[in-house]
């Protein structure tokens, strides 16, 4: 519930947008398997992906380096996200990664997932809880010292390398192990800094002091030069919108502007493989659904078959059940219970359903699509 009030009250083009939210009750249809509620939230759509997304397609492309002028923009945009949070809706995010940026097809980037975001109030305006992402955190963050919006600066710096290398530092650590190295290594850098611009180091630099007094803030980071002219172009394109916390973007969607030629120019060239990481993982989520209702189906064979067993001498196994003639039959039980699915998609192979039948604790079904 805290994730939707702070997205309720969000309302810059640079945070992801917060349509609805719908709950669905239990089902209580005795006709079908039990279902637990669920909460359904209607979201601005990015059908770019995340930054994760276009890393894991570059690594399909020989030599592959996110350009420069791409992940300048990037910040611009997270730089001015991140400003609005702590400025005007006062709220950290506390989880700055890759794979909380999202790009619109267009090539408009938004911050987004607030699972662990927290509220600055007046009364309270540091925290003191370890939450977030291990490479990614705060040293002050670890150490549960009192912290504010510069340990979402500090994710930021991270967040840069990660575009510009592939993965955040310490990523070959265990996470456990990361989050004693954090505190007590030096500042991350690049690790081939003549890759880069004496600009974008400065601007890492600025974000990853470990002293936050040192830190540059999200507002001091807006003027910094590596992301000044994004900035400045970036505020002329929404007129100024949600810089004064009055809101607004939203009665802009149906005329976003045109996104900065950098990112337009980097989407375009990765769209195509882009595509196919997203093909991919479409895949394999269903395939993870898939492997899912099989655990059920067979957890409900097992469920309603608590038999036993004894050999005969020649070896063969018959059933000797504890229950019913008429609740014998686990199989068809199970069957029984995955058929109330409307979206059941098994088909039981006629020889292992007899096997089962002589024999319901070997669970050698065949499944077909």
């Amino acid at each position: 519930m805290m994730e939707i009030d702070i997205l309720a009250k969000c309302d810059s083009p640079f945070v992801v947008g917060y349509y609805e939210c719908f709950i669905k009750p239990p089902s209580d249809d005795i006709s079908k398997k039990k279902e637990n509620g669920e909460m359904w939230i209607v979201m601005e759509f990015c059908g770019g992906g995340s930054m994760t997304d276009l890393l894991e397609a570059g690594r399909n492309i020989n030599g592959f380096l996110m350009p420069e002028d791409c992940i300048r923009a990037c910040c611009a945009s997270i730089v001015l996200g991140l400003e609005y949070l702590h400025g005007v809706a006062k709220v950290l995010h506390r989880d700055i990664k890759c794979g909380n940026v999202l790009l619109t097809e267009e090539g408009h980037v938004k911050l987004a997932d607030f699972g662990v975001s927290s509220e600055l109030t007046n009364t309270i305006n540091k925290r003191k809880t370890v939450v977030g992402s291990p490479f990614w955190m705060a040293p002050e963050v670890i150490r549960e010292s009192h912290y504010d919006g510069k340990a979402d600066v500090w994710s930021l710096g991270i967040t840069v390398i990660e575009m510009a290398e592939g993965r955040p530092p310490h990523a070959n650590l265990n996470p456990l192990r990361a989050i004693f190295v954090i505190p007590s290594k030096p500042s991350p850098t690049l690790a081939d800094p003549d890759n880069w611009s004496p600009e974008m180091i400065d601007f890492i630099r600025c974000c990853l002091h470990k002293d936050p007094a040192q830190r540059y803030d999200s507002a001091l980071l807006s003027q910094h030069p590596f992301v000044k002219a994004e900035v400045i172009a970036l505020r002329n394109m929404w007129g100024g919108y949600n810089t004064d916390g009055k809101g607004g973007y939203r009665l802009l969607e149906n005329r976003t502007p045109v996104a900065l030629p950098a990112l337009r120019r980097f989407m375009n060239r990765m769209r195509n493989y882009l595509r196919h990481v997203l093909e991919e993982r479409d895949i394999q989520a269903g395939l993870d659904t898939l492997n899912l209702q099989k655990s059920e189906f067979l957890d409900n064979v097992n469920k309603a078959n608590e038999e036993d067993f004894d050999t005969f001498h020649d070896d063969s196994l018959i059933c000797k059940s504890k229950i019913s003639k008429k609740n014998n039959d686990g199989a068809a039980a199970a069957l029984k219970y995955f058929e109330m699915d409307d979206d059941y998609s098994f088909i039981v192979d006629h020889q292992d359903l007899e096997t089962l039948r002589c024999n319901p604790k070997k669970n050698t079904f065949r499944y077909y699509i």
